[in-house]
């Protein structure tokens, strides 16, 4: 004999109410006839559930289901254009400017510099973005479910993570690169000083900040899972890539991890080492003044108050769009939050 739902009254009543509409919203279409049921039907049979009290038989549940499950797995027409063109607008635009970065450093010899090699490893996190991530980005966007099997569902949070990080870890590693080029090793104060160890140092930073990178999203590997959303045994209505974890503490403590090493970390650093920097050229600015206005200045020395103004816009600029770039993470770091909650719910 069939067994009833195990509900309480105000349960039963919303489901009743939920099954009502998505009747009423579907209309019983009769293009859901040629849908195949017959699994569907022998799955809640199996289950032994009953749905007379609600004045529904199987088969018209199973078409509601069938019915929501082929209207969430696409989105709309319109939506879908809009995403496909700001996505392939996005990855063409990226894959050509950092494609053309990437020339102009191998043609001119003047700017093949070792510190020139951060702004190669954030070209080449760039264009592994737009060619790696971003396409199945879209294709899950666009499907609302995933597709792709369980080695991409690792795979790609994986690679997503690990050249975020690489990005935000690199432009800390470029505040810090300037900070010892213009305050320790600057000829403001201590002549045409040439760091012969530059190079090393760059290629140690850089190696760094990938293994870094790497160690830091592998619990993806092991938690990223292919996940079957079923309304009952054997009746999955779409899959989502989503993390499992085995529990809420672990899951939280990475999280806060990441948050630390992607955000507050970097913005900590670009604020000290630019204030610093800012100090270091205020201070010099503000020397040459005086010895100008004292009538004992050179021309040596106006180079040097040259320079040292010109660094001061630079700074500027350079917090400006370091910071810029920070909170755009953050705020897109919330959106792709918010997107995979509103999935899983």
């Amino acid at each position: 004999m069939a067994k009833s739902l195990q509900c309480t009254v105000e349960e039963l009543n919303h489901l009743k109410s939920s099954i009502a509409y998505m009747k009423k919203k579907y209309n019983m279409d009769p293009s859901l006839s040629d849908v195949n049921l017959s699994s569907c039907n022998s799955t809640l049979q199996d289950q032994g559930l009953e749905f007379d009290m609600f004045n529904f038989s199987i088969a018209e549940v199973c078409s509601i289901l069938k019915a929501q499950q082929q209207d969430n797995s696409h989105m709309s027409p319109v939506a879908e254009s809009i995403f496909m063109v700001v996505y392939a607008v996005l990855i063409m635009t990226g894959l050509a400017t950092n494609v053309a970065v990437i020339f102009a450093i191998a043609r001119r010899s003047k700017i093949q510099t070792p510190r020139n090699l951060y702004i190669i490893n954030l070209t080449v996190s760039d264009i592994s973005l737009c060619l790696v991530c971003m396409p199945f980005t879209l294709v899950n966007l666009i499907s609302k479910q995933w597709t792709m099997g369980e080695t991409l569902c690792k795979l790609v949070p994986t690679l997503q993570g690990a050249n975020i990080m690489v990005s935000t870890t690199t432009i800390s590693t470029i505040a810090i690169d300037r900070y010892i080029n213009i305050v320790r090793h600057t000829p403001l104060h201590a002549g045409a000083v040439i760091d012969r160890s530059q190079k090393r140092r760059v290629v140690f930073s850089l190696a760094f900040v990938w293994i870094l990178s790497l160690v830091s999203v592998l619990p993806f590997i092991f938690y990223q899972k292919v996940v079957d959303f079923k309304v009952v045994d054997s009746l999955v209505l779409y899959k989502i890539c989503i993390e499992v974890w085995p529990s809420v503490m672990l899951k939280r403590a990475y999280f806060g991890y990441i948050l630390l090493m992607m955000y507050f970390i970097p913005i900590v650093v670009l604020s000290v080492v630019h204030t610093s920097i800012a100090k270091f050229l205020q201070k010099h600015a503000t020397w040459q003044n005086v010895v100008q206005e004292a009538g004992s200045s050179t021309d040596a020395q106006k180079v040097v108050s040259g320079r040292v103004s010109r660094e001061m816009v630079r700074n500027r600029k350079t917090t400006t769009i370091l910071f810029v770039i920070a909170v755009s993470y953050l705020a897109t770091f919330h959106f792709s939050q918010s997107l995979v909650l509103k999935r899983k719910c």
